[in-house]
């Protein structure tokens, strides 16, 4: 009976899960594109602007990682944020054999800025 369960609690579960995964992919491959760009038209209303945009970026994919990581019971916040820790490093490492871009390592720090404080809102807001 339990495994019963289990079995029709997967099949309500997978067309959602399959969505967020979709959506978290095709989030990841826009922000590969984008990183694959030579030059970035990007405002720079203050020093460091792009930083900000690189938090928000990554809070977003934060925000769709949990999305999927929240369908296992445990440690979704840590699944989040290392999953975009890693894409965070791989995509800044990827920039690094992109013609006019460089692999920076603040740029790392504030994708992962960004994807540490929506996981914490996030489970802030679970558990209220």
């Amino acid at each position: 009976m339990k495994k019963q369960l289990i079995v029709l609690k997967r099949l309500i579960l997978a067309p959602s899960q399959q969505l967020h995964q979709l959506f978290l992919f095709l989030y990841c491959v826009l922000v590969f594109w984008v990183s694959h760009q030579p030059n970035v038209p990007m405002p720079h209303l203050f020093p460091h602007f792009d930083k900000i945009i690189h938090a928000a970026t990554y809070f977003v994919m934060a925000c769709l990682a949990w999305a999927c990581f929240s369908h296992y019971p445990k440690k979704t916040c840590y699944q989040t944020v290392f999953f975009c820790m890693l894409f965070g490093a791989t995509d800044e490492w990827h920039q690094s054999f992109v013609i006019g871009r460089l692999a920076d390592p603040y740029d790392w720090a504030a994708d992962t800025l960004g994807a540490t404080s929506a996981a914490l809102f996030l489970t802030l807001l679970k558990k209220h």
